[in-house]
């Protein structure tokens, strides 16, 4: 969800998985195609919200990847829990997800309670995931990002 050139998309399929995407902007699934071989019907173009409520499809395995913040600062007509409920409502085993927090210069104001913990605690009580795992930050806080990313990814289970 929100899945931009869709690598993980072309990821999943390279490993035998049956894959696909939902991304809005129309230049990164072209790219996605270019790049990675991603099939015309592999990445839907739709805005997310729109997806996730129109659907009534399932889906073993769901990510969503520097999304959700975007959501909790209110640049979309949704709500970051309304979001999650979305993607619960899909998922059948495991959602990966991340999501801006507040150690990020960008984000040190607008998502100020947006800790791990924070984020743990929030998936639980929005959601019906009962498991959540901490995968490992992201790597990608060097240079002039150095005062963002580093973002930790969670596995979340109903388990």
């Amino acid at each position: 969800v929100g899945c931009s050139y869709g690598w993980f998309v072309a990821q999943m399929r390279g490993q035998g998985f049956r894959a696909s995407g939902v991304e809005r902007d129309p230049a990164a699934i072209a790219v996605g195609q270019m790049v990675y071989q991603n099939a015309a019907d592999q990445v839907m173009r739709s805005d997310i919200t729109r997806f996730l409520q129109g659907t009534l499809e399932t889906f073993d395995a769901v990510s969503c990847f520097s999304v959700l913040h975007h959501f909790a600062i209110g640049r979309t007509a949704a709500t970051a829990e309304e979001l999650l409920q979305l993607l619960d409502r899909c998922t059948r085993k495991v959602l990966f997800l991340d999501t801006g927090q507040a150690h990020e210069q960008w984000f040190h104001e607008s998502l100020s309670r947006w800790t791990i913990d924070f984020i743990e605690r929030w998936i639980v009580d929005h959601s019906r995931f009962r498991r959540v795992v901490r995968l490992g930050a992201d790597q990608d806080n060097v240079g002039e990002f150095s005062e963002n990313y580093g973002r930790m990814m969670f596995a979340c289970f109903r388990e």
